[in-house]
C-alpha cells in the first residue's frame, strides 16, 4: 500500500525484474511547506540499512511513528 506514484515505480522495477530498495511517504501534510531540513531527513533515511518506508516528513506523528525526524533547517538563500 503507498502513494500512486510510490506504487508505479515498485510495478515497473518488478516487471523490469530489478532489485532495489524502494521507500516512498508522505510531505505537504496538512498544506505545510517543506523544507529544506525535511528533504535532508529523506535522504538521511536512504543512507540507513533498513530505511523506514511510508513516512511522513513535515508533522511529528506521535501515532504511527512514522515520521522522520527533524533536523535541523538549512540556510538556502546564500
Amino acid at each position: 500500500i503507498g502513494e500512486p506514484v510510490y506504487l508505479d515505480v515498485l510495478a515497473a522495477y518488478y516487471r523490469a525484474d530489478k532489485k532495489a530498495t524502494i521507500v516512498g511517504g508522505r510531505y505537504g501534510l496538512g498544506s505545510k511547506d517543506v523544507t529544506p531540513g525535511q528533504i535532508i531527513s529523506v535522504y538521511e533515511n536512504l543512507k540507513l540499512d533498513a530505511p523506514k518506508n511510508n513516512f511522513t516528513i513535515g508533522i511529528v506523528d506521535d501515532v504511527t511513528f512514522l515520521s522522520l525526524p527533524v533536523l535541523p533547517e538549512v540556510d538556502v538563500a546564500g
